[in-house]
């Protein structure tokens, strides 16, 4: 696959056309990927709105009925579901329960239990578990 950029001064915003033989699970993928691109989350924290860079979250969470994000410095209140979060986000981002996705670059070790369970170690020293429903999305994402 060759890629080739244009730059067209006359256009009022950014415009991408993908030219193909015929429409394929690639070409679906990559579209997806541009529709789907945000690099920063509106959220709010004590009550004021503030755009916050995807990639400075460690995870999202579900808590009474509220998606909250958690940063090295801070917790924000997400304007999106988690099921929002899947699409928007890139593939750094992992989803581990039916109430949380973590970004993987935070992830410091993983320990598998007994019974099946995966805790999560963050390099900010938070950890976290895993469903044993969600196990083998999570092998195939990290080996």
């Amino acid at each position: 696959m060759r890629v080739k950029f244009e730059k067209q001064k006359h256009l009022e915003e950014n415009l991408i056309i993908i030219q193909a033989k015929e429409k394929n699970g690639e070409i679906d993928s990559i579209i997806r990927g541009i529709e789907n691109h945000k690099t920063v989350l509106s959220c709010s924290h004590n009550e004021k709105n503030i755009l916050v860079p995807c990639k400075s979250f460690i995870r999202f969470y579900s808590y009474d009925k509220k998606i909250y994000g958690s940063t090295p410095d801070q917790e924000y209140l997400v304007k999106y579901r988690l099921y929002e979060l899947e699409n928007i986000l890139d593939k750094n981002f992992l989803r581990i329960s039916n109430n949380e996705i973590i970004n993987i670059n935070y992830i410091s070790k993983l320990e598998l239990t007994n019974a099946g369970i995966i805790i999560i170690y963050f390099k900010n020293g938070e950890q976290t578990s895993s469903s044993r429903r969600y196990l083998k999305n999570i092998k195939e994402h990290l080996l």
